[in-house]
């Protein structure tokens, strides 16, 4: 601001945390340049700062601000400038540091609610009036991910980093529901803090899954033998998934599945092999349908004598809203599996022992992870317990 009659420039800014009450006026005066801070009845701290005004010295009765956040809104504060070189009394302005938080290209108010939905992009951008953001540390509440992504070969899960948010732009996608979560932006250090706080409602499509499974048998498959999980004719595990997609929005399921499987073959020679290594199962997805089925298996052939299976799977829903540059995020996990031992007596296999199915069903937030398939795993020799 120009002090009239001087011509000298007056420079005043505050900051404060985490807020001024409605009303409160905080009177400081300087006799030179720098800063100085004035401590409010409730403890919070006001910093003032002149950079240039004449040297006979400045008083400066400053600012009411109506309940305002202070660390958010941008405004220009009405105070009174006195300075010795004359009698008058100059109104002026001067616009203080204000924080803003802004959502993908737009300003959120201070009042706002932001309402997202999981696997939505948000980029958010730190704005700082009159000057630029230093010293910036964002704290976002909830379950957030950087980024994730998948193909048949790997999937990849980012989480954000310090460096990530103290950086003036961050980039993020929530992965879980919450209510009234408040997003924080703070600038500086010591007493020259300021901040901006804006809060976000996180929405979550509702989903059921119901599950049913077949029953291990020992089956004939095309032309060979199998003990199985279901058979040719009927499904060892069935999911079926139903969606409430959000009010005003469009959005995709998909199934991953990672398998962990563990079978092990005796030969009639003695020789002992075992096959087993978690990865995914089948391809990337698994499928895109509301149903999705599996009928796990393993050979039987004349060359064995005992064949053992203990498989365990993690079958996920995954949902992505139709928005651009949105990720797909889990909502529900199904843990299931089955096990079995049979034997062959000549040309007759018998079903020593088993244990069918019980799946079971559980939100989660945790993305699906792998970075090889299950089916290039290789049967390799068993080692005994005296490792040879």
């Amino acid at each position: 601001i120009t002090v009239e009659g001087t011509n000298k420039m007056v420079a005043v800014s505050f900051s404060c945390e985490p807020k001024l009450p409605g009303g409160e006026t905080v009177t400081v005066s300087f006799s030179g340049a720098g800063e100085l801070y004035e401590k409010l009845a409730n403890g919070e701290l006001v910093k003032v700062t002149a950079k240039s005004f004449p040297a006979s010295g400045i008083t400066s009765r400053a600012f009411r601000l109506h309940g305002h956040d202070v660390s958010s809104v941008m405004m220009d504060v009405a105070f009174d400038v006195t300075h010795s070189l004359s009698s008058a009394t100059d109104k002026s302005y001067a616009s203080f540091l204000g924080v803003e938080i802004w959502r993908n290209g737009c300003r959120i108010d201070v009042d706002d609610m932001v309402n997202t939905i999981i696997g939505e992009a948000n980029s958010l951008v730190c704005i700082v009036q009159p000057s630029c953001p230093r010293n910036v540390l964002w704290d976002i509440p909830g379950t957030r991910v950087r980024n994730w992504y998948a193909d048949d070969n790997a999937s990849c899960l980012e989480l954000l980093t310090d460096e990530d948010l103290r950086a003036v732009s961050v980039k993020y996608y929530w992965v879980d529901a919450m209510e009234k979560g408040e997003v924080v932006c703070r600038l500086g250090s010591g007493n020259g803090t300021c901040m901006a706080k804006r809060k976000f409602n996180v929405l979550k499509p509702a989903s059921t899954i119901s599950t049913s499974c077949g029953c291990v048998s020992i089956n004939k498959w095309l032309d060979h033998l199998e003990v199985s999980c279901g058979s040719m004719y009927s499904n060892g595990f069935k999911a079926e998934a139903v969606i409430s997609l959000l009010e005003g929005h469009s959005g995709r399921i998909e199934w991953v599945q990672i398998a962990n499987p563990q079978r092990r073959r005796l030969y009639n020679t003695g020789r002992r092999l075992i096959w087993s290594g978690e990865g995914l199962d089948g391809g990337y997805p698994y499928d895109t349908g509301g149903i999705v089925t599996d009928s796990p298996g393993t050979t039987l052939l004349p060359s064995m004598n005992v064949v053992a299976v203990n498989d365990s799977f993690k079958m996920y829903l995954m949902f992505k809203i139709d928005a651009a540059d949105a990720i797909w995020v889990p909502l529900k996990l199904v843990a299931w599996g089955w096990s079995a031992e049979v034997s062959r007596q000549g040309d007759s296999w018998t079903l020593v022992s088993h244990s069918n199915p019980e799946p079971e069903v559980h939100d989660t937030s945790q993305h699906p992870v792998w970075n090889r398939k299950a089916q290039d795993n290789q049967w390799h020799d068993e080692l005994n317990k005296a490792g040879q």
